[in-house]
């Protein structure tokens, strides 16, 4: 193997079609240092994905609708009225027994699958017998994200830091084995497109998790360098390897192990105790420039039949949007998906034909009189569910004096229980109210699964 990194290196003037890629000082030195002693085994490159036809990096479609399912998932359990709550001590499938046996417990959660089960919970799609045609994302499509403008990359380090104390050593730092990755540099532009329903709610859901979970990491680590990114984008999301535990758990459902000393049992928290950090040098003295990892920022833009999404690469402007400057770093991955991803993505929306559009707002607002609110409640699709829970049902026909046809319509009583709860949201009490108006209401309370007011 030496031999070869040799010939090549010896010979570079003769290679072509390969990409060039920036390089630190100390990955120079790094690489000498592990030719010279015949070390190369251990001088590992994590490269980007990429497009083998034009060697353009890429972001999988795959990892952008994981990191918006992971916040919609944060939101569902939250935002119910009894949130959940660690699941694996509610699900009845761990004995109190083996709750207190932490490291017992954690290995069941993987073993019995318990965070399958609460997906499916959120999701209303725990007792199909078909959960993949069911799953309301099956209707979320991501395209992959290709670049809008010419994109440079990097190699840095990784490195990891205690969140509390970065002069602490972490177990990762000690050694002579070092991460290092292929990222995007900073101001790079991704494009693709997303279609489905709610598209808007799902990236409000995921800027205001992911948003939190920033202001969380510098709230107990203020020592970190914070990225030029407006956190009031409509659209914040982390994405990627190295973007921490948070990222890729669902809130209030964690169950983290943090490895301890040799001989020291191992901790199961809630938290990360460390974080990942791009850095020029494998065992960087100071924080200073040390960046985390993950962070980008989405922008829905209407999609142009007559433009498409993907022209030609060379280009520094798209429909309008200038290619922003961000402080921040970018991806890396290897065949199997996407590592790291701190990138501005512009992403183009797909517009739906109004005179096709069936979705649910639309056929909320075509509710006029009780029949048509029969009509709406029974074209309601099982699929439609997850949707229906995130929808106002402001419209002047819809009101308390409909909860006679809620209650005596054949439809689930799961979809009678969320539309209670909506014509709940959009009713204020009123002191005049005759008996009847106060009957009705406290019906739809019972009904919404909500207490009495």
């Amino acid at each position: 193997m030496v031999e070869v990194y040799k010939f090549i290196n010896s010979n570079k003037a003769l290679v072509s079609g390969v990409r060039e890629v920036d390089i630190s000082k100390a990955l120079i030195d790094h690489y000498s240092d592990a030719l010279r002693q015949n070390r190369m085994n251990k001088f590992i490159l994590n490269k980007t994905a990429f497009n083998p036809h034009d060697n353009s990096p890429y972001i999988p479609g795959s990892s952008l609708k994981g990191a918006i399912r992971t916040a919609h998932l944060s939101v569902l359990a939250s935002e119910r009225q009894n949130p959940i709550v660690n699941f694996w001590e509610i699900s009845n499938i761990l004995s109190e027994q083996d709750l207190r046996n932490p490291l017992f417990t954690y290995k069941q959660i993987g073993k019995q699958r318990l965070s399958n089960l609460l997906e499916k919970g959120l999701l209303g799609i725990h007792k199909s017998k078909d959960p993949f045609s069911d799953d309301p994302f099956r209707l979320v499509k991501v395209s992959d994200l290709l670049p809008a403008d010419d994109v440079r990359t990097k190699i840095i380090y990784a490195v990891c830091k205690s969140k509390s104390d970065p002069a602490r050593q972490t177990r990762a730092d000690k050694g002579d084995l070092y991460q290092m990755l292929e990222i995007i540099q900073p101001g790079s532009t991704f494009e693709g497109s997303i279609t489905g329903n709610n598209i808007d709610k799902l990236l409000s859901n995921s800027h205001d998790v992911y948003r939190a979970n920033r202001e969380t990491d510098l709230h107990k680590s203020p020592w970190l360098k914070t990225n030029n990114i407006n956190i009031d984008n409509p659209s914040l999301i982390r994405l990627g390897r190295h973007g921490g535990a948070e990222a890729v758990t669902i809130e209030g459902n964690r169950y983290i192990k943090i490895m301890q000393k040799k001989g020291e049992p191992d901790k199961f928290l809630d938290h990360a105790t460390t974080t990942w950090l791009a850095s020029e040098e494998p065992r960087p003295a100071s924080t200073t420039n040390l960046l985390p990892f993950g962070w980008a920022v989405l922008e829905v833009l209407p999609f142009d039949i007559k433009t498409g999404i993907y022209q030609e690469r060379k280009r520094t402007t798209r429909m309008g949007i200038e290619i922003k400057d961000s402080e921040t770093q970018g991806i890396a991955s290897q065949a199997a998906g996407l590592k790291d991803a701190v990138i501005r993505q512009v992403i183009p929306l797909q517009k739906v034909d109004p005179e096709k559009d069936n979705s649910l707002p639309v056929r909320i607002k075509k509710v006029k009189n009780p029949q048509t609110f029969v009509d709406f409640m029974k074209g309601i699709k099982q699929n439609e569910v997850e949707s229906l829970r995130g929808i106002s049902l402001k419209e002047p026909a819809i009101n308390i004096g409909l909860i006679e046809y809620l209650e005596s319509t054949e439809v689930s009583t799961e979809i009678k229980k969320i539309i209670a709860k909506k014509i709940l949201e959009v009713t204020t009490p009123n002191k005049k109210w005759d008996e009847k108006k106060r009957e009705r209401y406290k019906k739809l309370q019972i009904m919404a699964g909500v207490d009495n007011v």
